[in-house]
């Protein structure tokens, strides 16, 4: 935060500057753009930890300067110039903050921002393995560096999200950012179906019942919207616990509705399944004799909506099998396989195949794997594979002991939080399982955004609360 508001002034000023030359210069598209993010400079500076209300928003940022905007240097690279904003404001902190607080002695060392959480070291080792397998292990190291940050860029929002936050006041908020921004998708995509939103015909199997229309809404894909279903959905249904009084939890059920209805129309089959599983890790640690209530409902909604039920038993049939075996999942599976018995302790090389880096690079024979712990194995062998899985082995882990943590210290709002967020990153693993999730930045990105405020929340406990969050949030 800055501590002398006239220093806030100068530096808005020089930048205010700086950016409307430029933006007068090249285009007034750029001008408007360049006033906008002169005024989200001045809304930070006041208190950095609200730029993390921006990567919350990371869908529409990357929506409006990809297609509304259509700038290409922004629109490509406006991820990692934030990131390298973001490590430049977690530098501040560690420079002026934690000096203070040590002199000042407010709150106890979990406060400092020193803190570290017991996902680092996790993470640490995580991306150890695979400069290591850069190192050793690439054909081409130019492709091999681009599939190498591919991999860990994302990763790195999770210390940045951990280190920005300043109490948990600024965690809520991020939350209730994330489920409006996927309530809006939501809307947005039943709008889609409303309307017969017009589609590829590749995105249905030729073997498959006719299909209505599959919603996409600002994502361009249905099977990565349903992803981002599955990741929210559960949080707005924590809110719906957490809500003090009955608007407030109809509000965030309506929430959830839209979102869940947005999941149905997107017509992806592994969503679903990613859904339920996430559902009832959910209702198993709110109450373990609601396990099946996920299952039971997938059932009904199949059997009131023959057009998903149709699509979620064609996955289940003989013809799926054929069809996949002659040019899908399962075939394309079994070529990766073969792959990794070939290349087993190594991998053939990272960005070399299965992936955007390698579909990008027109290396021969490569395709999307729709499997991203597949399509991590082949890539890295067993080496990155087994990286890979400690890695979500311990968000499980240690995510399940804060929630016991927080049980048996009563925090009950903060414990309902963090229980949608651990469902709803056990849902998009699962949803890894069928599909390459990750190779999306705005999926990777907010896995991790999340991955961080659970954590946060269960490890790094602030100074103090502000009281009245919920007449706003």
């Amino acid at each position: 935060m800055v501590r002398d508001r006239k220093e806030l002034y100068f530096l808005s000023a020089i930048a205010g500057f700086l950016f409307a030359v430029l933006g007068f210069a090249a285009s007034f598209k750029i001008a408007v753009l360049a006033a906008v993010f002169v005024f989200i400079c001045i809304y930070i500076l006041y208190d950095y930890s609200r730029a993390a209300y921006i990567v919350a928003l990371y869908a529409f940022v990357d929506y409006v300067l990809r297609e509304a905007a259509k700038i290409d240097i922004l629109s490509n690279n406006w991820d990692e110039l934030a990131l390298i904003v973001f490590i430049l404001l977690i530098g501040y902190k560690w420079l002026f903050e934690n000096k203070e607080a040590m002199q000042s002695r407010i709150g106890n060392i979990a406060d400092t921002p020193g803190t570290i959480s017991p996902l680092h070291g996790y993470l640490v080792f995580f991306i150890g393995s695979f400069v290591f397998l850069y190192i050793i292990n690439s054909p081409s190291y130019s492709i091999a560096l681009q599939g190498l940050r591919a991999i860990i860029q994302y990763c790195l929002w999770y210390f940045v999200i951990f280190h920005v936050l300043r109490d948990e006041r600024n965690a809520k908020i991020l939350l209730f950012i994330m489920v409006i921004a996927g309530t809006i998708m939501g809307l947005h995509g039943i709008y889609q179906y409303i309307v017969r939103v017009e589609i590829p015909a590749s995105w249905i199997d030729v073997a498959e019942s006719p299909v209505r229309t599959r919603v996409f809404s600002i994502v361009k894909s249905p099977n990565i919207l349903g992803s981002l279903m599955v990741l929210l959905t559960p949080v707005s249904l924590s809110f719906v616990g957490a809500g003090k009084n009955m608007w407030v939890k109809m509000f965030y059920a309506a929430s959830f509705c839209a979102m869940f209805l947005c999941l149905l129309f997107t017509y992806s089959k592994m969503a679903l399944f990613g859904f339920a599983a996430c559902m009832a890790l959910y209702f198993f640690i709110k109450d373990k004799r609601l396990i099946f209530v996920p299952f039971i409902a997938l059932l009904l909604v199949c059997i009131a909506v023959p057009s998903v039920g149709n699509r979620v038993a064609y996955l289940l049939s003989p013809e799926y099998v054929v069809s996949s075996l002659k040019g899908g999942r399962l075939l394309r599976w079994g070529i990766g396989l073969k792959l990794l018995q070939e290349n087993l302790i190594f991998g053939v090389g990272l960005g070399h195949f299965g992936g955007a880096v390698a579909m990008n690079n027109n290396i021969p024979g490569t395709f999307y794997m729709d499997n991203y712990f597949l399509k991590t194995a082949v890539e890295g062998g067993l080496i990155g594979l087994a990286a890979f899985v400690a890695l979500m082995f311990g968000i499980l882990l240690w995510g399940a002991r804060g929630l016991y943590k927080l049980k048996m210290n009563n925090k009950t709002e903060i414990l309902n939080y963090c229980t949608g967020i651990y469902a709803g990153l056990f849902g998009v693993m699962i949803h890894n399982l069928v599909e390459n999730v990750f190779e999306v930045p705005m999926m990777n990105t907010y896995f991790w955004l999340l991955a961080a405020v659970m954590m946060y929340l269960q490890y790094k406990q602030p100074c103090r609360i502000k009281e009245g969050i919920d007449r706003h949030v």
